[in-house]
């Protein structure tokens, strides 16, 4: 299991839905993740996305953030959904 204490990201130009939809799309991507070993911890996590490359469209967005968060932890290949 992932344990992440505080997640936040900076989106310029989302709106309140728009960021809402992200949250719960990347929430739901990381808690789809296997084949981490339990209590893998990650208390902060930095990532920089070019914001082009999404064209509004949360899904990819979020599995972007998906991938970066599993990279940035060193598990890129646990079963990522």
């Amino acid at each position: 299991m992932l344990a992440i204490k505080r997640m936040t990201l900076d989106v310029p130009g989302l709106s309140e839905h728009q960021a809402r939809d992200l949250a719960e799309r990347v929430a739901a991507g990381l808690a789809a993740v296997t084949g981490l070993p339990d209590g893998t911890d990650a208390p902060s996590i930095r990532l920089h996305l070019p914001a082009e490359g999404h064209a509004g469209d949360m899904a990819v967005l979020a599995r972007r953030v998906v991938a970066a968060t599993l990279r940035s932890i060193g598990r890129a290949g646990a079963g990522a959904p």
